[in-house]
């Protein structure tokens, strides 16, 4: 298995075989943080700002799953959070990555798969699939719709250079950087500074709050 580095620490609920799995995996990697259930999680958000949360949704109570959720989001924007569920319901998932879900995959996923999702969220990547890109960004498109035709980022003004724009795009329609270099015949490493520019132009932390303001909406 490849050298990876991870730059912030994982945290983890404690007690169930996907958490012990996932040490496993990570443990010569990462700092990896074990907390005792869902309080706890919540509890240590203060404390660990650009952390990245693996949240198992069956360690979550069902009948307040909503508004812990909530809770969670809310509290924890400055991390990158990935949820893990057997429930691939687009609707469903679709809420949650509205709330702020950078990334989505099943109990079962291996080992190598495992460290290549949490590496591309930290990195300022999604996690979920390409299907699931494309019927989130019709959403986020047809939401956008909704409120209105004339706000998405190529009708207002704006700082980005057309190139910029060009790559923005791109990202809105779920497109990775290696394609985009492709699709624009420049280096992966050039798309990546654009990338970096437009993300401090448009003041995002991601490619998912990028795809939102491409289309119009608010992040904040």
């Amino acid at each position: 298995m490849e050298t990876r580095n991870f730059g912030q620490p994982i945290i983890l609920i404690r007690g169930s075989d996907f958490q012990r799995r996932m040490c496993l995996g990570v443990r010569y990697y990462a700092d990896v943080q074990l907390v005792k259930g869902f309080d706890a999680l919540l509890a240590s958000l203060a404390a660990s700002a650009g952390a990245t949360i693996i949240l198992e949704l069956s360690l979550v109570d069902a009948g307040s799953k909503s508004s812990a959720l909530g809770t969670l989001f809310k509290r924890g924007t400055q991390h990158k959070i990935i949820v893990v569920t057997e429930d691939q319901s687009p609707d469903d998932l679709y809420q949650l990555f509205k709330q702020g879900a950078r990334g989505f995959f099943p109990c079962e996923l291996s080992a190598d798969l495992l460290l290549k999702a949490v590496q591309a969220v930290q990195n300022g990547e999604l996690w979920i699939g390409r299907k699931l890109t494309g019927y989130l960004m019709s959403r986020v498109i047809v939401e956008r719709g909704r409120r209105s035709e004339n706000v998405g980022l190529e009708q207002t003004g704006n700082d980005l250079t057309p190139r910029e724009l060009e790559i923005a795009r791109y990202v809105a329609k779920g497109k990775c950087d290696k394609v985009i270099a492709r699709e624009l015949s420049i280096s992966h490493h050039t798309v990546k500074n654009h990338m970096s520019s437009i993300f401090n132009k448009l003041q995002v932390t991601d490619r998912y709050q990028l795809a939102l303001v491409y289309h119009g909406i608010d992040v904040n």
